[in-house]
């Protein structure tokens, strides 16, 4: 016996109703695309630096940043104070209303805050004998010997010195610069460059 076969069910409109779901369910998520971050990726610590997003132009920019204190920001960039030393910091940015698309972008850059191979700390000791008595202390790499200079300290004295720090006594100053070089740890002829600081506030008490 002929049996004829099942009429075909048409799934045309069900495979066009599928697709148009679809497309309206996707068109509700907003690509993220991605966004460079131009600036110095190793700093010292203290300094102030200034990164700027490229390739793109937003009409509004989220930054955030870790290991620093942002100074300001706009919609193209921003300038950072790196605090914390010995450390990777970072740099985030999310920008909206992006022009090429995509519309929304984000960028991150990873920052590494150096220390100084040397720093100068400076301590004020009060007055003696009519004149004013500071305390320096080498704040440096492994070194067991400490070579100093002072340059523009009127009547310049030295009272002591024991390994990273010297005493001295001056009567006033005026564009004061000090420097220190130090040794390997054998202590033969220095071997690195001297390391100077003249950013000092007003040396006289």
């Amino acid at each position: 016996m002929f049996y004829p076969p099942p009429p075909r069910k048409n799934l045309s409109g069900w495979v066009l109703a599928l697709v148009l779901l679809m497309g309206t369910f996707s068109s509700g998520f907003s690509q993220v695309g991605s966004v460079t971050i131009v600036g110095s990726p190793n700093v010292c610590v203290s300094s102030t630096q200034t990164y700027s997003i490229i390739g793109t132009t937003c009409s509004t920019a989220n930054w955030i940043v870790g290991g620093g204190t942002i100074l300001s920001s706009n919609n193209i960039s921003v300038t950072v104070q790196w605090n914390n030393s010995g450390t990777t910091g970072y740099i985030s940015v999310n920008a909206y209303s992006c022009s090429p698309t995509p519309a929304e972008r984000s960028g991150f850059l990873s920052v590494n805050v150096i220390k100084p191979p040397c720093d100068i700390k400076w301590i004020a000791q009060g007055i003696v004998n009519g004149k004013f008595q500071y305390e320096f202390e080498a704040d440096c790499a492994v070194a067991n010997c400490f070579q100093w200079s002072f340059t523009n300290f009127n009547d310049y004295q030295e009272i002591s010195r024991s390994g990273r720090k010297i005493v001295i006594r001056f009567s006033s100053t005026s564009s004061a610069v000090v420097c220190v070089n130090t040794c390997p740890i054998d202590c033969q002829p220095p071997s690195r460059q001297p390391f100077c600081a003249s950013n000092f506030p007003n040396l006289n008490m």
